[in-house]
């Protein structure tokens, strides 16, 4: 029985539009980031100030899920940032 092969060959043009990245990340994942940042303060708030333990504990797990799902809509521009503002130290080594 003879072996059959489903690979797809790519040309240059294809490899080169694969490795490089956007300029931006999109409209969307900006909104969604800053929805997610958003939403994030009030809860912070809540349990920074309530003095019921229970109350503080559940805002502050809800936070915490609300502040990666910002880090994963904000990731790319929070990424850029931290090369950018490290690159003169790291190249010096």
């Amino acid at each position: 029985m003879p072996l059959q092969c489903s690979c797809v060959f790519l040309s240059i043009g294809d490899l080169a539009e694969v490795v490089v990245s956007r300029a931006g990340i999109g409209l969307d994942r900006l909104i969604g980031g800053g929805i997610a940042l958003a939403a994030a303060v009030p809860l912070f708030s809540v349990s920074a100030v309530t003095r019921n333990p229970q109350t503080s504990a559940a805002t502050s797990e809800f936070n915490a899920l609300v502040l990666v799902a910002a880090v994963g809509f904000l990731g790319p521009i929070v990424a850029r940032i931290a090369a950018e503002t490290l690159r003169p130290v790291l190249s010096a080594i």
